[in-house]
């Protein structure tokens, strides 16, 4: 059941309950003006609730899963394809290869490692969102079965659950952010009252708590969002691969007839050509899968978070834009050096194109 059609199932069983003891503590009889009186104050009451009927989340763990499955097993499989690069790239030689090698090849690897940390984290905060929705979510509900009680002269004894619930998604090892500690046990809540009035004002009160440690949360994940952004821009030239510099000058490529063959050139061709394509377009895909779960967030966030959630998209965006698209651009811009490479020394050795693409479509060939 959909956590909106719970909470209204509570909104009435406590309005049929109230009612109940309305008639009762009347013996029996309720004036009109007292009965709509009633129905104003209720209503009232539980304006202040529906706010946390808006919320999925269901669809925030939709969108968590998008961040730390789909876009990770999109660079992965980048990663896996400039991979297949490096060793064609390894029976390459002279100034320009090594060049290749140490510029790119090397802070490509660095940079995916803070790439997938990056990433972590951008989902560990938005499981943090999750874990204190659904958290508050659930002590709502039990206000509700506490106030029922309550009205029924039983005790209306309850657990907050929401107090640390963003702590346990926002703690651990991290190098964007400081790891986050748990909060301690959160005080039992309770509605009493000796009349309806009383019941309803304690059942009120014990909401008025709830949003406070709603806030609380927030403002734990708000220091959160602060640190990950101050240390996504300092640390956002390591996330990218360096520039070899190779395709500023192809003159630097040491180019002597007849030191290549046709198939090592078709090989440095095809790395260019197909895998460091490969490759960028899964950085392309990773960035629209963030930028898909971005239409998501209005459904599953609601009203929720309206202090914070800016700054989350914002960190979002800064990390798609300046380190997934950044990157996808690198990428091409590498695989043009290599094709480049692979064209002088074909030039160099009098091999044509024809020749390459004869290898390159070959039944059976590796590329």
């Amino acid at each position: 059941m959909a956590f909106r059609d719970e909470l209204a199932a509570a909104v009435a069983e406590i309005t049929a309950a109230a009612h109940d003891r309305l008639v009762s503590d009347r013996g029996g009889s309720v004036p009109f003006e007292v009965e709509r009186e009633f129905r104003t104050d209720v209503s009232a009451l539980f304006a202040r609730w529906s706010p946390y009927g808006d919320g999925d989340a269901d669809l925030v763990q939709g969108l968590v899963d998008a961040v730390a499955a789909l876009a990770r097993d999109h660079i992965e499989t980048a990663r896996s394809d400039v991979g297949r690069v490096s060793a064609v790239v390894e029976q390459w030689h002279g100034s320009a290869a090594a060049a290749f090698r140490r510029s790119f090849i090397g802070s490509y690897e660095l940079a995916v490692a803070g790439q997938l940390i990056a990433l972590r984290d951008l989902g560990r905060i938005l499981a943090a969102y999750g874990a204190v929705m659904a958290a508050a979510q659930r002590t709502l509900l039990a206000i509700g079965q506490a106030t029922v009680a309550a009205l029924g002269d039983a005790v209306g004894g309850f657990e907050f659950t929401v107090p640390g619930s963003a702590a346990d998604p926002l703690s651990g090892a991290a190098l964007l952010f400081d790891p986050v500690s748990l909060g301690g046990p959160a005080t039992p809540g309770r509605v009493d009252g000796d009349a309806l009035h009383d019941v309803l004002a304690s059942m009120d009160g014990a909401v008025t708590r709830l949003d406070e440690h709603v806030d609380a949360e927030e403002d734990l994940i708000r220091a959160v969002l602060d640190t990950a952004q101050a240390r996504l821009d300092a640390n956002l030239p390591y996330l990218l691969p360096a520039d070899s510099g190779v395709g500023d000058d192809l003159d630097e490529f040491e180019s002597r007839p007849g030191s290549h063959v046709v198939v090592e050139i078709a090989a440095l061709y095809h790395a260019g050509n197909v895998d460091l394509t490969s490759a960028a377009g899964h950085y392309e895909q990773a960035w629209r899968g963030l930028d898909l779960g971005a239409v998501t967030e209005p459904a599953a966030f609601g009203p929720w978070f309206a202090r914070t959630l800016f700054d989350y998209r914002t960190l979002r965006q800064t990390f798609s834009s300046q380190v997934l698209l950044a990157t996808r651009d690198e990428l091409m811009r590498h695989g043009d050096d290599l094709c480049g490479a692979a064209l002088l020394y074909a030039e160099a050795d009098g091999i044509d194109a024809r020749q390459i693409l004869q290898v390159l479509d070959t039944p059976g060939s590796p590329w």
